[in-house]
């Protein structure tokens, strides 16, 4: 029997599957991709990075569509639009997923309707219906508003996420979780050997800078820093001179999507820096290992349904200093710390369940 057809609209997926770039959007749709393909014949399209225009990896069919950038001017708009409705037509899906995003998915839903193709807005960041939406021009604002009213589907990571969504656009949405592979190898809280911050080198969002106030606190725990720059050049290559200047920090840069997992089994504890997520992947990749996750503005137990929030600073930067103190030579402490996650991770985020959710609603859209 033939399988429904689905198709991932994202374009920066090309350079994940060559290895070239981690992120945690990419991991979660490569996981989940691989997961579906029991069910489905699993389609992307994707950026134009010099590779044929149709091209087969990891058992997925990637359709090439433009090379997406952030400078892009706008003159350019009209062909990409093209190149990207040649791309979806060439698709021939059951439905189309988007997964965050402003532009990228109203220009996706708007060429899924033209190819009278189901439409699902999966959301990534709370920002995106929230801050960017409210901010955005009145053009694209109402735009954007019609997608999320007419989508087919629309996906919700958290609870939040999905209060929002009624709030503000007046329409039901599916949770669905983030997933990830549960492990056996966990190491004992007596045998690990740093602190750990993994993400974007971004200033904005992630802050990677506040990770290094930090750890100048600390100089006799060793830090570890992980992630590729962001947009901003400069502000990236700043964080790495001034990690190298510390000695108690190792400055590891891009770390091969396949290989990270090491460095979270090892933790002492992970650090979350940023003034916003949508559903962290890095919380999941943490607590999967039994590693504690210690966030300063980002409240982490809405992720596991907490009262509480062991772990959450509450946006204030001494209050982490503190918690670091409490943790830093007590492994029993740690882990006390993170096993409410770590069960909550087990009976609600491994992968099988989470993608099983996922089908569930693409099953419902295609009839």
């Amino acid at each position: 029997m033939k399988k429904p057809r689905i198709c991932f609209v994202f374009l920066s997926i090309y350079p994940y599957l060559e290895g070239k770039i981690a992120g945690g959007a990419h991991r979660q749709l490569y996981l989940l991709g691989n997961e579906l393909q029991n069910k489905f014949d699993v389609h992307f399209i994707a950026g134009d990075y010099g590779q044929p225009q149709i091209e087969h990896k990891d058992g997925f069919t990637l359709h090439r569509a433009y090379t997406p950038s952030p400078d892009s001017p706008a003159y350019m708009a009209p062909k990409q639009f093209l190149l990207l409705f040649r791309a979806m037509k060439q698709a021939e899906a059951d439905v189309f997923i988007r997964r965050g995003g402003l532009k990228p998915a109203v220009a996706s839903f708007t060429l899924a309707r033209r190819l009278r193709t189901p439409f699902v807005y999966n959301v990534a960041l709370d920002t995106d219906i929230t801050n960017k939406y409210t901010k955005s021009g009145y053009v694209l604002k109402n735009m954007f508003y019609y997608m999320i009213q007419h989508a087919d589907a629309k996906i919700a990571q958290t609870e939040k996420q999905a209060q929002i969504i009624d709030a503000k656009f007046d329409c039901d949405s599916f949770v669905v979780p983030n997933g990830y592979p549960d492990v056996d190898d966990k190491l004992p809280h007596e045998k690990r050997d740093y602190i750990l911050w993994v993400g974007r080198l971004s200033r904005k969002q992630k802050r990677p800078h506040l990770y290094l106030e930090l750890a100048k606190q600390f100089p006799n725990i060793d830090f570890l820093l992980a992630g590729p720059a962001d947009h901003d050049i400069e502000y990236a290559k700043r964080i790495k001179q001034e990690a190298m200047k510390l000695k108690n920090i190792e400055f590891l840069g891009f770390v091969n999507p396949d290989e990270i997992h090491q460095y979270y089994r090892k933790s002492i504890a992970v650090i979350n820096t940023s003034t916003y997520e949508g559903f962290p992947s890095t919380f999941l990749e943490a607590w999967r290992y039994n590693t504690p996750v210690l966030s300063l503005s980002v409240d982490t137990g809405r992720f596991a349904n907490l009262s509480e929030s062991p772990g959450f600073a509450q946006n204030d930067f001494d209050r982490l200093v503190r918690i670091v103190e409490k943790i830093q030579d007590n492994p029993k402490q740690r882990a006390r710390l993170t096993q409410p996650y770590n069960d909550y991770f087990i009976r609600n985020y491994t992968i099988e369940q989470t993608s099983q959710r996922y089908a569930d609603v693409l099953c419902e859209v295609i009839g």
